[in-house]
């Protein structure tokens, strides 16, 4: 947005013209879309792909919001040897952003949960799941009016079908 503004005011467009033209923005989709489901539910749909930056850009804003605080959190791949540590990371930041954390993936799932009970996280509120449907199927167990939900991970976990499945449409 900062790039496509400079690029308007140099062609002359004033900054009232910039500012009407962002208020109509959209995020694409799953790159940050906000759903909400019935029971004040806010779904923010960030499953395109995840990056550890990313990941903690969208923790940090999480604990800014209302209600309880609910983190499905993908693996985040291809980070070569920082695999484990990223992972480390992103627990102790998510012990700190959220109220409920469901871990989704393999091993670097588990290391992000691992981080996060390690960070004082109450253990009764860290999950780890294998895969986009047991997140679903836990979800569907446990949330609650006035939660709020983001859902980010690598896009090989497929958090696209979860978050598909808590909108009740048919998973593509």
């Amino acid at each position: 947005l900062l790039a496509a503004a400079t690029a308007a005011a140099a062609l002359g467009l004033s900054v009232d013209q910039i500012a009407a033209a962002a208020s109509n923005l959209e995020a694409g989709q799953r790159r940050g879309r906000v759903h909400q489901l019935g029971n004040a539910i806010s779904v923010v749909d960030d499953s395109y792909n995840a990056s550890p930056v990313a990941m903690t850009r969208l923790l940090e804003l999480l604990s800014s919001a209302p209600g309880r605080r609910v983190a499905v959190l993908g693996e985040m791949y291809e980070l070569g040897e920082q695999t484990a540590a990223a992972h480390r990371k992103v627990g102790q930041l998510a012990a700190a952003s959220c109220d409920l954390l469901v871990a989704t993936g393999g091993e670097g799932a588990v290391e992000l949960a691992a981080a996060a009970r390690a960070e004082g996280m109450d253990p009764g509120t860290v999950h780890h799941v294998s895969d986009a449907e047991a997140a679903v199927r836990l979800l569907n167990t446990v949330l609650q009016s006035d939660d709020v939900v983001l859902i980010k991970g690598s896009r090989g976990v497929g958090l696209d079908r979860a978050v598909d499945a808590l909108l009740g449409w048919e998973a593509t």
